[in-house]
């Protein structure tokens, strides 16, 4: 199948999804991938570890991390219980 084809397949595919989700868990994956074959520099990470990467960041991005000081008090109190 060339390319065009493809791309035309693709784009039909992407117009029928009305999942915001599922829109947003293909773009991010699109983006892992396109990295992965561009960046020669990063050809160790797997798409499991890409996968991870891009989990981690959008956690970071609403919110959901902790910081070192956090990590630290809430290990202190559970080893002294």
């Amino acid at each position: 199948m060339d390319i065009e084809t493809i791309r035309t397949k693709l784009h039909t595919i992407v117009d029928t999804i009305e999942d915001e989700e599922v829109l947003n868990l293909l773009m991010a994956d699109a983006e892992i991938l396109s990295a992965q074959k561009f960046d020669k520099t990063d050809n160790s990470l797997n798409i499991e570890k890409w996968t991870s990467i891009e989990k981690t960041q959008q956690q970071i991005k609403s919110g959901n991390y902790k910081i070192y000081d956090e990590v630290k008090q809430h290990f202190s109190q559970w080893l002294t219980k």
